[in-house]
């Protein structure tokens, strides 16, 4: 069935890259059963023939996948072959029973994990930028390391390629001849630890690759590899769905707030001042009039305590609304040997010294009137 692209299937075979497959099937150099190859046309990678230059390449594929790690050693190219007859990193591992090839890449010069496999999902999964796949470096420099250039490197340089991203450089060693840092980045770019270093005036003397994502270089030997365990290709497949997520998320938010900005460049200025100052001065109008409402009702409805004018008072007669039981009110005269009485019949005057009536509280002895013919005792004048 030809359900792979042809690059795709030369670079599963561990021929070459996609990039260099495409440039080679656009040279006319690439045939498919004996007819020139077309960038993109499928293949069936069973049944079909395909050739490079004239020569066969295998494409059927044992159905194992294989998860590689190798030590890398110096001196070795990562690339599956070399038109400057240079080791390649291929003849480290020929004794797999299947075409692998290395996922990333290291420079010649430097060493350490390097990854292979013949399951190419898995590699582009793994490569993808997006992925955020980290990756840990030990790397010797050349003199001290100054705090400004770690302030540097950690917030991101200017290169070649454009602004790194941040990066966590932590001190591993220091003397004055040399300085043992680690490079935790999430990017892949050519030689860039080589050119971050560059960039504030630091010398690489090594650089060797210690982890990527979950898998850890260990105690592995120069120039072997091994198998990825289950849990190892786990972390690596959890740690590249995180960082997917992350990236779309910070894709969305920042989609969001151009979005926002645009807008808000695009909307006249004095618009919505104009309508808050309208609305603002249309509910401070309105008020005075509701209040005024409000205050008719209260007047036109006076309540139970408030305060009215008294009645005039002719002659005798008091106010209406003082006119209780026990108000007071001038008595009449008597004619003869009458007495005023009080509402209840009882006399209103009683003669000095009555100390009450039946039924009443007794009063206390009146005090007696002042006598002429006692002499006033405050007059006296004391005797000397």
């Amino acid at each position: 069935m030809r359900d792979t692209r042809i690059q795709k299937a030369l670079s599963d075979a561990g021929y070459t890259s996609r990039r260099k497959a495409e440039e080679l099937i656009a040279a006319g150099k690439v045939t498919v059963n004996g007819r020139p190859a077309e960038i993109g046309m499928k293949v069936d990678v069973k049944k079909d023939l395909v050739a490079v230059d004239g020569q066969t390449v295998p494409l059927a594929q044992d159905d194992k996948l294989w998860y590689i790690a190798l030590n890398k050693p110096r001196g070795f190219v990562t690339t599956t072959s070399d038109d400057l007859g240079r080791k390649c990193v291929t003849e480290l591992v020929q004794d797999i029973p299947a075409r692998v090839y290395p996922i990333g890449r290291l420079d010649r010069v430097s060493e350490g994990l390097l990854l292979f496999t013949n399951d190419g999902d898995f590699a582009n999964e793994i490569m993808r930028p997006r992925s955020q796949v980290t990756k840990t470096y030990r790397v010797t420099v050349r003199g001290e390391v100054k705090e400004e250039s770690l302030i540097q490197l950690c917030e991101g340089v200017e290169i070649d390629s454009g602004m790194t991203l941040p990066a966590q450089v932590t001190v591993l060693e220091k003397t004055p001849e040399r300085s043992v840092l680690q490079f935790v980045i999430s990017e892949g770019k050519n030689r860039e630890i080589r050119k971050m270093c560059e960039a504030v005036g630091l010398e690489v003397i090594r650089l060797k690759r210690t982890a990527i994502g979950a898998v850890k270089l260990g105690m592995l030997p120069i120039g072997k590899w091994r198998e990825l365990t289950k849990e190892e290709l786990i972390g690596l497949r959890a740690i590249a769905k995180k960082g997917e997520a992350a990236t779309h998320q910070k894709e969305v938010e920042n989609a969001a707030k151009q979005k926002h900005l645009s807008e808000k460049a695009t909307r006249p200025s004095g618009k919505a001042a104009t309508k808050s100052s309208t609305d603002r001065e249309g509910i401070f109008s309105r008020q005075p009039e509701k209040d005024k409402h409000w205050t008719d009702k209260k007047e036109s409805r006076p309540g139970k305590f408030e305060h009215r004018p008294e009645k005039t008072v002719h002659g005798d007669q008091t106010p209406a609304h003082t006119a209780g039981k026990f108000e007071h009110r001038p008595e009449r005269p008597t004619h003869g040997s009458e007495r005023p009485t009080g509402k209840t019949g009882a006399p209103a005057h009683r003669p000095e010294g009555q100390t009450g009536t039946p039924g009443t509280q007794e009063r206390r002895p009146a005090k007696p009137a002042h006598r002429p013919d006692q002499p006033d005792r405050k007059s006296e004048k004391p005797k000397k």
